[in-house]
Parts: structure tokens; sequence; C-alpha cells
């Protein structure tokens, strides 16, 4: 384990609740931090009025406008999107933003040099802001470039921002695309910001899984775990999601408590 506490967070869409307010409602209850959809319709000043850390806000409209886009437009869009995610994050207090390099098949003929140009354009605007930009490798299922957290390793070190730019890693996707969790993660340096659970095809992370030999990787946990999955719970199953876990991060008797009440800095 890392000798910093993770802080650990919930994606607001996969928190059981009819409302915003209701899902933060348990992660105050739980001590946990929110991880929060962009979806262009946030309203960061009911955000602040939670009662919730915001440890990361997700550019979610990255679903469709992107770098890898085929429509030069929608690759112009999607610079919009990250460039809104930037300044809602730091309307609530957020330190980063997360983000990917495309969907589906790739629209460009060099998927590397067109997300190296996008990421670098963005890299002032978030220094400005003091945030950062994590970057996230989907699944073959998801998408047909930028699959393997390697090809996303690569790309950060082109950019040679470390400053600026990290990386986020989902189990899910991982197990999606054939690869062993805690060989990715041991193979990250401090590049690796963010570890996503969830279990393979969206569903949410569940005792069958070996989240303590995950997250006892060389590599992990980094500085944020969030829990993201696109199953439907309701709050027995949210309870035993975030109790697996948090003994999934009990290794030992010397292992630090997961942090909670406040987004670690990047």
């Amino acid at each position: 384990m890392s000798p910093a506490a993770p802080l650990l967070a919930y994606a607001s869409f996969s928190v059981p609740g009819a409302t915003l307010a209701e899902k933060a409602g348990l992660l105050r209850e739980r001590g946990l931090a929110l991880e929060l959809a962009d979806d262009g319709s946030v309203d960061a000043a009911a955000v602040l009025g939670l009662g919730v850390p915001v440890a990361c806000v997700q550019a979610f409209r990255m679903h469709d406008a992107h770098p890898l886009h085929a429509d030069p437009a929608v690759r112009e869009e999607a610079r919009r999107v990250v460039l809104s995610a930037l300044e809602l994050a730091a309307r609530v207090g957020c330190p980063r933003v997360l983000t990917v390099c495309g969907f589906g098949p790739p629209g460009v003929e060099r998927p590397f040099e067109a997300a190296l140009g996008f990421f670098a354009s963005l890299a002032a605007p978030a220094r400005a802001l003091g945030l950062r930009l994590l970057v996230e490798p989907l699944s073959p299922r998801r998408a047909g470039a930028f699959t393997r957290p390697a090809e996303v390793r690569d790309l950060l070190r082109a950019l040679a921002s470390p400053d600026v730019f990290g990386a986020a890693l989902d189990t899910g996707h991982m197990l999606d695309g054939g690869l062993d969790p805690a060989a990715e993660l041991s193979a990250w340096d401090g590049l690796l910001e963010e570890v996503q659970l969830k279990g393979p095809l969206s569903a949410a992370p569940g005792p069958e899984l070996p989240l303590r030999r995950w997250l006892s990787a060389p590599g992990a946990p980094p500085a944020l775990l969030a829990v993201e999955h696109r199953e439907v719970i309701g709050r027995e199953r949210f309870d035993e999601v975030v109790a697996g876990v948090l003994d999934a991060l009990t290794v030992g008797a010397e292992a630090a408590p997961v942090a909670t009440g406040a987004p670690a800095a990047g």
C-alpha cells in the first residue's frame, strides 16, 4: 500500500437515490467523497451545498464528443466539454477532471497524434486553474484505440507535463479487455492517480473479485479510489460494496485508514 491513505469516492450515477441531494446524503453518512459526472446540467452552487467533497469531475459528455471523432466540429466540441468540466471542478473545489481519448472505432487516421494534440492544448487551461487532467483507457468493448493502460502511459509521457496529467485505471475495463488488474497496477509509477473499482460488464464490485490483491499491488492504491458501475443497486447492496472496498484496503495491521472528508490534492 502507499504510505498515504487514498480518498474513497463513489460515482454520482452509481449511488442509489432519486436526486443528487439524496445520493450525497448516503455519501455524507458514510464519510465518502463524490465523483461527479458533468452531463452539462450540474448546478455548481447546489453541489457546494451538498456537504460532500468532490474528489473528481468526470467529463461525461465525452461519450459523444471526443478527440478521435471523425467530425472536426465534434472534436472541437470535445475540447469545450473538457474546458467546461475544468470550470465546474474549479467552482466546486475539486482537484481533478477525468477524461478519455474516445469511444467506438477511431474516426481519425492517427489516433495517438490526435489525442496528443488534443490534450496538449488543454495543459495550459488546466494549469492556470491549478487542476489535473486524468486520462482513462477503456476496454475493447467500448473503444477501438487507447484500450490498454500502456497506450495511455505512452501518451502521458509524450505530453511531458506530469504537473497536469495523470492516469486513471478502471478494473472493469481491464477485466473486459482480458487484463489482470493487479499486473497492470503493478506496472505503473507516479503517473497513476486514480483507480476505479468495477466488475466486468459494468457490474458493481462484489465479493467474487480479488479487491485486496488488486489494491495491495505495488502501484495501488493511488491518491483516489472511486467505485463506479452501471449496475443499478439499492442501499443494502451499496453498503455491501462500500464495506467490501474498505475491507480490501485493510491489508495488515499497519495499513493506513482510508481518508475521508476532504479530497486529496492531485
